[in-house]
């Protein structure tokens, strides 16, 4: 539970008044994704050389087009999070008046507000469910892309203006960003910028990135020395590489609140279930979840608990053109996807921290010999009448029908 404590701050030289959050816990309160986000979007020019991208651009890159990252975000979550924003800048800060506290890349702490207050004054920060710092450099700048310094609604400090000593506390979201955006969309992502989705899905509760599990030539293994995990490397999810789908997988679309039990449904016995694609609006079931009866380790810290299954219909912001279907291996010879239609299997941990972690399962281990890792994971599907079996554990998986695009019948057997 949170507790508040307004506080109204007069600052001497250039007076601001405005009112602080003191907030007695940062956890998150369940479901804060859901509902519509209003963002502060704060242009930083750093480079000064009349380079940077004009306000309407960033708006609809942002906000106001078909693949819009508010767009994508409205998708993902079948309506349930909207977001906008109001757009300050192009501020251009002088080293001279923000001291030493700046870095190369982003505004540290003391600086992160303030620089917003110094220009419009009257700005009201609780007006906001978030602040994005877009900032325009010189060419061959080595920072990031972009950042989210916070996931989901945490307590941020606040500091007099361009000094050191906080004042008190903000519950926010925060993120930094400096690269373009494409238009109609960034082919790779089918978004006009897949990074700034990625970065702004952590700032609404993903603190984890969406991986995969690989046991070389098998799928899955008891033994964690024969596996290994890939960090970021789920090519179907927001959350990983995104290469070959882009909505968040159905473990952080449950854990966003976007889908519940009505959505992802617990089996504990024997029978054919009918799953609906990932992206379909309706409110039908998108997956299921099996607890495993026998652990098994990932890691040294991570175990496997529960198996999600999903299903992709690659329309939408999943839909993808031949050039990223075609996966170059070591023998310099194209692996072209053509089947798309089967499951996905995740190996979730729920028991190491208070929230389910998902790593994309091979279901086709060898299948490519790609040039460059994790290409091989583009043909993880469990197709058609084929069957996974967990290691240690009581039940297979079988692929018994396939509606393309709609659905997939999934034949659970579990064994007394």
């Amino acid at each position: 539970m949170y507790c508040h404590l307004s506080q109204i701050i007069r600052v001497t030289q250039k007076i601001f008044l405005f009112s602080l959050l003191v907030t007695c816990s940062s956890l998150a309160q369940p479901n804060e994704a859901l509902g519509h986000k209003k963002f502060a979007v704060i242009l930083l020019d750093y480079a000064h050389d009349s380079k940077e991208l004009s306000i309407d651009i960033i708006n609809k890159g942002l906000f106001n087009s078909e693949y819009s990252v508010a767009q994508f975000i409205s998708a993902a979550s079948y309506g349930k999070t909207s977001i906008s924003g109001e757009i300050f800048g192009w501020i251009k800060p002088e080293v001279p008046l923000y001291g030493k506290g700046w870095t190369a890349c982003w505004p540290l702490d003391q600086n992160r507000f303030n620089i917003l207050l110094k220009h419009y004054p009257k700005v009201d920060l609780h007006a906001y469910d978030g602040f994005i710092y877009y900032v325009h450099r010189k060419a061959g700048s080595k920072c990031s892309a972009g950042v989210a310094n916070t996931y989901g609604l945490q307590s941020r400090p606040t500091y007099t203006p361009f000094g050191k000593q906080p004042l008190g506390l903000i519950d926010t979201r925060i993120s930094y960003f400096s690269n373009k955006f494409y238009f109609p969309y960034q082919a790779y992502s089918n978004i006009t910028n897949s990074t700034v989705a990625h970065e702004l899905t952590h700032t609404l509760g993903i603190s984890n990135h969406s991986n995969a599990y690989v046991c070389g030539s098998r799928t899955l293994s008891a033994n964690p020395e024969d596996c290994k995990i890939l960090s970021r490397s789920d090519l179907f999810s927001i959350m990983g590489l995104r290469s070959q789908a882009s909505h968040p997988n159905i473990v952080n679309k449950e854990r966003l609140g976007w889908l519940d039990d009505d959505n992802i449904i617990s089996v504990s016995k024997s029978g054919t279930y009918k799953i609906y694609a990932n992206n379909d609006p309706k409110d039908n079931i998108k997956g299921i979840k099996i607890k495993l009866k026998s652990i098994i380790p990932i890691s040294d810290k991570l175990l496997m608990s529960h198996v999600y299954l999903e299903y992709r219909n690659m329309e939408g912001f999943d839909k993808r053109d031949s050039f990223f279907r075609r996966i170059k291996q070591l023998n310099k010879h194209d692996f072209i996807i053509t089947n798309t239609d089967g499951a996905l299997v995740y190996a979730v941990d729920c028991v190491t921290y208070n929230y389910c972690i998902p790593y994309l399962l091979n279901m086709n281990p060898q299948s490519i010999t790609p040039a460059y890792p994790p290409g091989e994971l583009a043909n993880a599907y469990l197709f058609k009448d084929r069957n996974f079996k967990v290691v240690n554990n009581n039940f297979s998986i079988t692929v018994k029908d396939v509606s393309s695009k709609v659905s997939l019948d999934l034949v659970v057997d579990f064994i007394d």
